[in-house]
């Protein structure tokens, strides 16, 4: 097995972008300080096949409550911890709401947040990494701060 040595910061693109190359990402997908989580409706398509070391997100399970309100603090920190997310993380959301877990994440001040620039398909067809293991993260640590009323 290789070790490799990345720089301090993970960071995938100067400035405020959103958006992460596939590449970039293909890069630094053993990187520990990266987290990498598919967003859908159905544990399906995960369960074929995600990148290679992503979690998954449900809307329905994960992101709503019963009443089908967005889960608050307390339901993030338990879905952030599950999914190896920490403060220093970058994460990189994808999938058929990844939009929707990017926002939650930046109104409970997670401070990198971001959307990969292909779609599932894409990122399989020029043969990046895909795995249909589950990923089971170590503990993340980061712990969602009060409600920012102006995320963005």
């Amino acid at each position: 097995m290789t070790t490799a040595t990345y720089k301090a910061e993970p960071r995938p693109v100067a400035g405020d972008s959103v958006l992460v190359d596939p590449q970039w990402l293909d890069d630094h997908l053993d990187d520990p300080r990266v987290r990498v989580v598919e967003v859908d409706v159905s544990p399906a398509a995960y369960q074929d096949w995600h990148i290679d070391g992503a979690v998954l997100w449900n809307v329905y399970s994960d992101l709503k409550d019963a009443d089908y309100r967005l889960v608050g603090a307390a339901g993030l920190a338990r879905l952030v911890a599950r999914s190896g997310i920490g403060p220093d993380s970058t994460v990189v959301f994808y999938g058929y709401a990844p939009a929707l877990a990017l926002w939650l994440m930046k109104l409970y001040q997670h401070p990198d947040v971001r959307i990969l620039d292909c779609s599932r398909d894409s990122w399989r067809a020029a043969g990046h990494r895909c795995s249909s293991i589950a990923s089971e993260p170590p503990a993340g640590s980061f712990r969602p701060g009060s409600a920012d009323p102006h995320p963005g």
